[in-house]
C-alpha cells in the first residue's frame, strides 16, 4: 500500500488514485488483463513495451485500503489518471480519467447514484480516514528508517 499515489476523501467513500504519465500509444492485451502495451511512436510502431496494467495495480491498492479501513468495496473508488500526450485504445480510454476531468470526477459529476453508493455516516468515514492515515504514516516512517539503515552500511 506504500505505492498509492493519492487518496481523496469524499462523503461517499475514499478515492484511491493512481497517476501515470506516458507518451505514445497505449493499448491493452485482450488475452491478458494484467498487461498494457506502449508504442512510443504510435499504433503502427514496431517498438512495443509491455507493462503491468495501472488498472490492476490500483485495484490491488483499493483492496488493501478496504482491508485496512473496513469500508465496503463500493465505498473504495479506484481511479487511474493518465497524463501526457498519450492516445489509447477505447478499452483503456473508457476506464481512465484525463487530468482535465479529474476535478469533476472527484465531485458530484461522476458520483455513482445514491441507490448504488449511498453517503457514508460521517463518523464512519472519519474513522476509516483516520485509520488509513495512521497506517500510511507508519508505512512512511518504516520506509525512512529503512533508508537510514541502508545509508549506514
Amino acid at each position: 500500500m506504500t505505492q498509492i499515489d493519492h487518496v481523496v476523501k469524499v462523503p461517499w467513500g475514499i478515492f484511491i488514485i493512481e497517476t501515470k504519465y506516458y507518451s505514445g500509444y497505449i493499448s491493452h492485451d485482450p488475452k491478458d488483463v494484467y498487461s498494457w502495451v506502449r508504442q512510443p511512436d504510435g499504433p503502427e510502431s514496431k517498438q512495443r513495451y509491455k507493462f503491468y496494467s495501472p488498472l490492476q495495480q490500483n485495484q490491488m491498492h483499493a483492496d488493501a485500503v478496504r482491508s485496512v479501513t473496513g469500508l465496503e468495496e463500493k465505498n473504495i473508488l479506484p481511479l487511474v489518471v493518465l497524463a501526457g500526450k498519450t492516445r489509447c485504445d477505447s478499452y483503456i480510454e473508457n476506464r481512465i480519467v484525463r487530468p482535465s476531468r479529474l476535478k469533476e470526477c472527484l465531485g458530484n459529476d461522476c458520483r455513482p447514484p445514491l441507490s448504488v453508493v449511498p453517503y457514508i455516516d460521517y463518523n464512519k468515514i472519519e474513522e476509516a480516514w483516520s485509520v488509513l492515515l495512521g497506517f500510511l504514516k507508519k508505512q512512511s516512517e518504516l520506509q525512512e528508517k529503512h533508508k537510514k539503515q541502508l545509508n549506514y552500511h
